[in-house]
């Protein structure tokens, strides 16, 4: 500090004069001197009322601009993110929405398998209030009745342990074929029962000694608790997790015995997410109450597995140099660095699930980076103006609608229907309508016998028809749709992208959407 050698006066005689100007000086260079924040209390609750308590980025220690460059990048590079929120010191400091995304729009988000991570919380409140002996527990000694017909040696040594750092040692290969209808994870939810099916799997290693990333441990993680405690996953986390979180608005998928899925099927909001996260920067406790052991958080959370991927493997929770994360397919995301009190969360559709694991990581690791450790920075009025400004455009990203090509002044009003190359095909029938003298185009769809007619920005922005949300631009003789659909009775919300190529008579449609896509031959009606 400054005046650190003031505090060693070895003269007397100074006048009282000189000291007083000194103590004047040192007050307004204090006064001036930006506050110091701390970790919050562990009492407190940083969303009283429902509503995350806000800050500027600033006064949290992280650098507006910086962050203003970060929404700049995601927009720029069309990274299909929907929602991205900051917490730092138990304030939210950006809370940024995607288009056609909105904070109040109820909208309860696919999480994939950050699922896993929620798991992995509930299995730690399990063992602590007894239901599960502990990480040692033999994985058939709970699930007796499916176990019946598996007598394989290496299989009964499996230990709630081993689900928990994906090491079951099961012939599980999902990693090793794209998600879809060829996946383990797909056959898995076809069977009749789940829980024995994972368990009809062959061993392919000794339990404890290799990583292999399996959606099934997870779901007998939650079949498990299950057992011992009478209730599904959904009901013991409404009750021992969300409850204490005051997280009420969400949804958690179960089998056809009632068993909540436990590597995936859950949805929540990002403001939810955010309080998953920072309980967990919290050590387990919110409001003066233990909701999750310390000693579970820490145990979870030290990452002493190494996967193929470079990245490190805890119980259920990813973790990378100084920080931990739950990760879903689509760049799904919940980041945790303790070292810095900050939590970030994210929610995308990244088609390319690597992809997405990749990308939310990198931009985690940037927003980390402009975090400086524990005291506030200097007002920055011009950054924080730029932050809001990305912000509202994320939010609202109108613009200039460009001349409509040639080709859609041929194709308008035509109706083409799909050949007869796949069963159903030729009952799919399309119309694009444009005009010269308008900002949107009219999208007829037929599927069978349903009719809907969506209204289609052309000025980057979605205009809403029903259910349905659309937006769409030329490229080229190419015309590309952005549709997203909300579920009304849960509120799930779909996105899924059109892309016209044609000529005169006939055209091609390529139909894309989370974790698939389909092209459809098209010919003038």
């Amino acid at each position: 500090m400054i005046l650190k050698g003031l505090t060693s006066v070895k003269k007397l005689w100074i006048p009282i004069g000189i000291i007083l100007v000194a103590l004047l000086s040192f007050v307004t260079w204090a006064y001036l001197l930006p506050d110091k924040k701390t970790v919050p209390e562990t009492s407190s609750v940083p969303w009283e009322g429902g509503k995350w308590r806000t800050s500027t980025p600033e006064e949290q220690g992280i650098n507006s601009a910086e962050l203003a460059d970060v929404l700049k990048a995601v927009q720029s590079q069309h990274t299909n993110i929907h929602s991205l929120l900051i917490v730092r010191n138990g304030f939210l400091v950006l809370s940024t929405y995607f288009a056609p995304y909105r904070e109040d729009d109820g909208v309860l988000y696919p999480v994939h398998s950050v699922t896993k991570s929620i798991t992995s919380a509930l299995t730690g409140i399990a063992i602590n209030e007894g239901a599960l002996k502990g990480t040692d527990q033999k994985v058939l000694n709970s699930l007796t009745e499916e176990s019946k017909n598996n007598t394989d040696l290496n299989k009964a040594a499996i230990t709630v342990k081993n689900l928990l750092m994906m090491q079951s040692g099961l012939d599980w290969p999902e990693g090793q074929v794209p998600y879809g209808n060829n996946n383990i994870v797909s056959q898995m939810m076809d069977s009749p029962n789940q829980v024995q099916f994972i368990l009809n799997q062959p061993m392919s290693s000794a339990p404890g000694t290799a990583f292999n990333y399996d959606t099934g441990a997870s779901h007998l993680l939650s079949a498990m608790i299950q057992k011992n405690i009478g209730k599904n996953l959904k009901e013991y986390a409404k009750e021992k997790l969300f409850g204490p979180l005051s997280i009420t608005n969400f949804q958690w998928a179960a089998d056809k015995q009632g068993v909540s899925y436990g590597g995936a099927g859950l949805q929540l909001t990002p403001e939810d997410m955010a309080k998953i996260g920072y309980l967990y920067s919290n050590k387990g406790m919110i409001n003066r109450k233990q909701v999750i052991p310390a000693t579970w958080i820490s145990e979870s959370t030290a990452m002493n597995n190494t996967t193929p991927n470079g990245y490190k493997y805890g119980y259920l929770w990813w973790g990378d140099r100084d920080y931990f994360f739950a990760s879903g397919s689509y760049g799904q995301g919940i980041f945790v660095s303790p070292e810095k009190n900050l939590v970030v969360v994210m929610t995308s559709d990244i088609l390319d699930a690597s992809i997405g694991f990749l990308e939310s990581n990198k931009l985690f690791s940037r927003i980390e980076s402009s975090a400086v450790p524990e005291h506030a920075l200097p007002v920055n009025a011009e950054g924080n103006q730029q932050m809001k400004e990305q912000v509202r455009q994320a939010s609202s990203p109108k613009k200039p609608t460009p001349q409509l090509p040639v080709m859609a002044n041929e194709i308008s009003g035509r109706t083409y229907i799909g050949k007869k190359t796949n069963a159903g095909d030729e009952n799919r029938a399309f119309t694009l309508t444009f005009s010269n003298k308008s900002d949107v185009a009219v999208f007829k769809k037929t599927l069978g016998a349903e009719t809907v007619d969506i209204s289609i920005g052309l000025d980057n922005e979605y205009r809403k028809t029903g259910d349905y949300k659309a937006k769409g631009y030329w490229d080229g003789d190419a015309f590309i749709i952005n549709l997203h659909y909300v579920n009304p009775d849960f509120h799930t919300p779909y996105d899924y992208m059109f892309k016209f190529l044609f000529d005169k008579k006939e055209g091609s449609l390529e139909f894309q959407w989370q974790g698939g896509s389909e092209i459809v031959e098209l010919i003038s009606k």
